[in-house]
């Protein structure tokens, strides 16, 4: 008796949590094809051992001329490879930059990382080279910082090719929400971006903030820390009520 009582008084949550789930989950969906639908997104299609595009209703839009392509476009170009070098297309096809480059990264904040002569540097949209090929690798921009090496170190520069913080770390992240993980000495710890080491080195690896959290492993374990770095108890919770209600 006292079971089915306690079923009783559990059973209209249980319901409400199933449809709250059911619900959010359609919404997904739904939010995700008018995304796709909106954006005018283009999907990558082989044919042989070349690359095009076809759009969301398996229309072929560009045709596959391409020795390599990027799988999608990003800041509505891709980067394409054309006798060994790589160039920017936009979703017409239309080649925005000439295939010049050794080797590329997509646009992210409106400059692409590419590669002359075994150095990387930043161009922006019309082909300009923004920031000189002076470093070893790079990253992509976030919050107008991006990650550079040299000499087997990472620091950050800015979007003039300012270096803001030296290279220093053996490797690093991304910034998001005003921190970035760096790693030192085998540990992961968390900097702003002045370089003030904001949560000390102490993880075996760190991804980036999200919404005030990060996550982290420690001990094979993977924990959920705040940005004191003080680690959050019960954080399923957290991501169960972001993800579902």
């Amino acid at each position: 008796m006292k079971k089915n009582k306690l079923f009783d008084s559990i059973a209209p949550i249980i319901l409400v949590l199933f449809l709250i789930i059911t619900a959010r989950l359609l919404i997904s969906e739904f939010h995700f094809r008018n995304e796709i639908k909106n954006m005018n997104m283009l999907i990558r299609i082989q044919e042989g051992n070349k690359y095009g595009y076809m759009n969301d209703k398996e229309k072929i839009v560009i045709d596959p001329i391409y020795d390599d392509a990027a799988v999608v476009f990003d800041e509505e170009l891709a980067d394409v490879k054309i006798n060994n070098k790589w160039g920017f297309i936009d979703k017409t096809g239309k080649m925005i930059i000439q295939p010049q480059f050794d080797e590329t990264y997509w646009f992210r904040e409106g400059l692409a990382g590419v590669k002359v002569n075994s150095k990387w540097g930043f161009i922006d949209k019309t082909g300009k080279t923004i920031i000189q090929p002076l470093y070893d690798d790079v990253g992509l921009f976030d919050e107008g910082l991006v990650s550079v090496r040299i000499n087997e170190k990472w620091g950050f520069i800015n979007k003039a090719g300012k270096m803001i913080i030296q290279p220093q770390y053996d490797d690093v992240s991304r910034f998001n929400e005003g921190l970035v993980g760096v790693q030192v000495n085998n540990k992961w710890g968390f900097i702003d971006k002045t370089g003030k080491m904001i949560i000390q080195p102490k993880f075996d690896f760190a991804y980036s903030f999200h919404k005030g959290r990060a996550e982290v492993t420690i001990n094979k374990k993977s924990r959920m820390i705040d940005k004191s770095g003080k680690i959050i108890k019960f954080a399923w919770i957290y991501k169960f009520l972001e993800n579902f209600i």
